[in-house]
């Protein structure tokens, strides 16, 4: 029997979309192809389900996959390496939670005067809307008269 080492076996190198399963990545391969007829390069991607017993990858990471013998119904391939990290969330949940509170506490808080202020331009705005409700059709029956 052959040793690991002397079997030829495919690897391909994708970008890890999927590390939700335990054990178990989805990795999208992308190929370019020519187009027989047209002869435009077209991009064809594939989505393996690769076995990762170590859960070493995460989402947006760019592996290198190996195949093997059938782990499950799906899984014929498994994680050689994990070529490039990827850090796709780099900020906390906590750490914007805590800064979009202080964000809402900030503006929440006014001054009195800014409250003021506020009452004021609304007054002034309900003025106008008053001024606007005159129609033109009231004004030339008016110049008429």
């Amino acid at each position: 029997m052959k040793n690991t080492k002397d079997i030829n076996r495919k690897s391909r190198l994708g970008l890890v979309v999927s590390d939700v399963q335990d054990k178990t990545i989805v990795v999208d391969v992308a190929r370019n192809v020519r187009h027989p007829i047209y002869h435009k390069v077209l991009k064809r991607t594939k989505k393996y389900q690769v076995h990762d017993p170590e859960n070493r990858a995460t989402i947006g990471d760019i592996v290198r996959i190996e195949e093997s013998i059938p782990i499950s119904k799906n899984k014929r391939w498994k994680l050689a390496e994990v070529v490039t990290d990827r850090d796709v969330v780099g900020i906390a949940a906590t750490e914007i939670d805590a800064t979009l509170v202080s964000e809402i506490e900030q503006s929440t808080k006014q001054n009195p005067e800014d409250k003021e202020e506020n009452n004021e331009t609304v007054e002034i705005d309900n003025t106008l809307e008053e001024g606007v409700n005159d129609t033109p059709d009231d004004d030339l029956e008016e110049e008429k008269d």
